[in-house]
């Protein structure tokens, strides 16, 4: 046989064998009788509809999901929709690969220990529970070991489910500070220190202080009110002292739309609040800018790209 021919033999067979390895990994086939485990009976038998509550348990971290009527609080604040749709989108998606050990010695290593793991504790309407203990990263991405408790049983899991349950305390809030029908809009006011800029719109043109305004950064200012979001949240002990900046915008009638408080944390950001809400949620600096434009930064012969300050800021 020619030597040619045979390293052709041998690359197709070398090319069969990833083809079945991948198909059997990614099929969640990976053999130990892993698609028909007590685990995987288990995560098919979790649906959103059914749950009541899920405590999350990570280090020295405990969140506690809980529905309120048609909406779910964190810790007894707002719960952030995104954050848990990414936790049921990964119990439904996750697979159990294989079976990783039956040895409870092993158990440290994988991180699946009663001490070590990461607790998924889900709580049916029904009444029963379903506990999961999520240790380390497995050797695929994603994935990770997971042992049902009083099981000596770990399994390699593929999916994204240990990333979304150690997830920090403060990712599972909903961070909208506010969110603004613009189209409503027709006058906002921003006070930057003692400084305050009037602004009026009529039709589709805005003035600021009586002057024309610019387009280009009315519309970033519109853009920001439209929906606010915070970077995080202030420590309970945060004392939030004097409002430095603020902005109200305003609807046709006089009322007020929307109404936010900035005060400086000290560090590369600001406080903000907002009255009827006692959250005091963390923005970032550049943020704040966008929203209490000076008025250099407003009048239109501001060119395009200026920074949302004004001369006259403090």
């Amino acid at each position: 046989m020619k030597e040619t021919t045979l390293r052709t033999i041998l690359i197709g067979v070398g090319l069969v064998l990833v083809a079945w390895g991948a198909s059997t990994f990614l099929g969640g086939r990976g053999g130990n009788g892993a698609t028909s485990s007590p685990l995987q009976k288990t995560l098919s038998g979790l649906h959103e509809a059914e749950i009541a509550s899920v405590r999350v348990r990570t280090g020295s971290d405990t969140i506690r999901l809980r529905r309120a009527g048609d909406r779910w609080l964190a810790n007894g604040w707002s719960a952030d929709t995104a954050t848990l749709e990414a936790l049921w989108s990964a119990v439904d998606s996750s697979r159990v690969a294989e079976l990783a050990s039956r040895n409870p010695g092993h158990q440290g290593d994988m991180g699946v220990t009663d001490s070590a793991a990461t607790e998924l504790l889900f709580r049916r309407k029904a009444g029963d529970s379903v506990r999961l203990l999520i240790g380390h990263s497995g050797p695929y991405y994603p994935s990770a070991y997971v042992r049902l408790p009083g099981s000596d049983a770990v399994w390699l899991v593929r999916g994204r489910l240990r990333h979304e349950a150690t997830l920090p305390a403060d990712q599972w809030r909903d961070r909208t500070v506010l969110a603004v029908d613009t189209a409503r809009v027709r006058s906002i006011e921003v006070a930057r220190g003692d400084t305050v800029e009037q602004l009026a719109r009529a039709d589709s043109a805005w003035t600021v202080n009586g002057k024309p305004a610019g387009s280009h950064p009315i519309s970033l200012l519109l853009d920001g009110l439209a929906r606010v979001e915070a970077s995080g949240f202030a420590p309970d002990t945060a004392q939030p002292g004097r409002t430095t900046r603020s902005v109200v915008a305003r609807g046709a009638n006089g009322d007020t739309l929307a109404l936010l408080r900035f005060t400086s944390n000290g560090g590369s950001g600001y406080w903000a609040t907002v009255p009827g809400d006692s959250v005091v949620y963390e923005i970032p600096a550049y943020r704040v800018d966008q929203l209490t434009p000076g008025e250099n930064a407003l009048r239109a012969s501001a060119p395009v790209g200026h920074s949302p300050g004004g001369s006259r800021s403090h």
